[in-house]
């Protein structure tokens, strides 16, 4: 099924306050949220449950590079997302509100990779220009 409008970059999934979901972004510059919970699958024609960022946001959205799903240590879900333009951005899940953009990295390469190593909870983020950056997650 389509499930975007240009190329997905990456998916995820996240469960959490009774959810079970698949998180689809896209060059599109858009993030979708597709319900597994009662199938174990999105099935063929489905349609996404939301869709970030809304059509009223403000501000232009940007294409979507990567994302992951992480748990703080306080116990927030979040979503952290690489954007093409090289920023990250944090939003609480599951309604998705901004928690903020991340500063301190080189916003002139497109953001390639993220991943969080738990013990410490450190972010580390890959750029297209071959930088890795490590971000400590608080709260």
């Amino acid at each position: 099924f389509q499930a975007h409008q240009n190329m997905i970059t990456d998916i995820c999934g996240w469960t959490g306050n009774g959810q079970n979901v698949l998180l689809t972004c896209s060059a599109d510059a858009s993030i979708r949220v597709w319900d597994v919970s009662a199938t174990g699958f999105v099935p063929a024609g489905a349609q996404p449950v939301f869709t970030y960022p809304p059509p009223d946001l403000p501000r232009k959205p940007k294409a979507v590079s990567c994302m992951i799903t992480h748990t703080l240590q306080d116990g927030t879900s979040i979503l952290l997302c690489g954007f093409v333009d090289g920023s990250i951005q944090a939003l609480d899940l599951p309604d998705f509100s901004d928690l903020g953009f991340l500063s301190g990295h080189n916003r002139n390469a497109a953001i390639t990779a993220l991943t969080v190593f738990q013990p410490t909870n450190l972010l580390f983020a890959a750029s297209q220009n071959g930088q890795l950056n490590c971000f400590k997650l608080l709260k």
